[in-house]
């Protein structure tokens, strides 16, 4: 899950459950949620995964939009 840095750091603070309740998220039977501080850091944080380089591959993973990349 790609948040914001301010639903980001609550996730980190709170923990997933709270932040994704005020997300109007439940969630149920779910081993883990990986969050990711905005999407100029989907590659760093998913790449060691096996299934990332098919998923990039394939368009289903997004690159970061120009306003990610600006410093």
């Amino acid at each position: 899950m790609v948040l914001d840095e301010a639903t980001f750091d609550a996730f980190v603070t709170r923990g997933a459950t709270s932040v994704l309740s005020s997300l109007g998220i439940s969630i149920s039977s779910i081993e883990s949620v990986v969050a990711i501080d905005g999407r100029g850091q989907v590659e760093a944080a998913l790449s060691a995964f096996a299934w990332f380089q098919f998923g990039d591959y394939w368009g289903l993973i997004p690159a970061p939009s120009s306003a990610d990349l600006l410093v």
